[in-house]
């Protein structure tokens, strides 16, 4: 297990916890909102952190990890680097992941008597996409994914690249 999952483990369970609180306060217990809060915050931190080091492993060209190396190249240009991070399912979950995070911090912000109600549906669902993650990691090393292709710590030169189909300049400005 390497450093990126175990962040996505660590948020998983933060966020299982939130949603704990959250589903406590609904019998008015303030203490418990606050807890499920904090837990969030966590959460969210951890989440940045994933898309992060995501992200520079895609910049730095680290072809050990799997999805860098199916959805990047060394002749890809900067802005399609940018691109793959969400080229691929993992990276769109990791990306969804967070925009859903801070959806939920909007949420918090606006406190109001659905604040705890919203934030539990926003946990349990960032629960289910981190469960995904998890199986299916973007942080999943190359001889994890294709054992027949390279052995044991073997780190390939250089990745396959983007699918053609999603090499358009639209593309870097897609999702977000």
């Amino acid at each position: 297990m390497n450093t990126g999952n175990i962040i996505l483990a660590t948020a998983m369970m933060l966020s299982a916890a939130s949603v704990f609180f959250m589903i406590r306060n609904m019998r008015s217990d303030e203490k418990s909102f606050l807890a499920g809060q904090r837990l969030f915050y966590i959460t969210g931190i951890l989440i940045f952190f994933a898309v992060l080091m995501l992200f520079n492993s895609l910049i730095n060209n680290e072809f050990h990890y799997a999805y860098v190396f199916s959805n990047s190249s060394k002749a890809m240009p900067f802005y399609y680097k940018i691109a793959a991070f969400w080229a691929g399912v993992e990276g769109s979950f990791l990306f969804w992941l967070m925009v859903l995070n801070i959806c939920g911090l909007f949420a918090i912000k606006k406190k109001d008597e659905f604040s705890s109600i919203i934030l539990a549906a926003v946990a349990v669902t960032q629960v289910f996409i981190l469960i995904m993650l998890l199986v299916k990691s973007p942080f999943a090393y190359v001889w994890n994914n294709f054992p027949g292709d390279f052995k044991p710590w073997e780190i390939p030169g250089d990745g396959t690249g983007m699918n053609p189909l999603l090499m358009d300049f639209w593309m870097v400005f897609h999702p977000p």
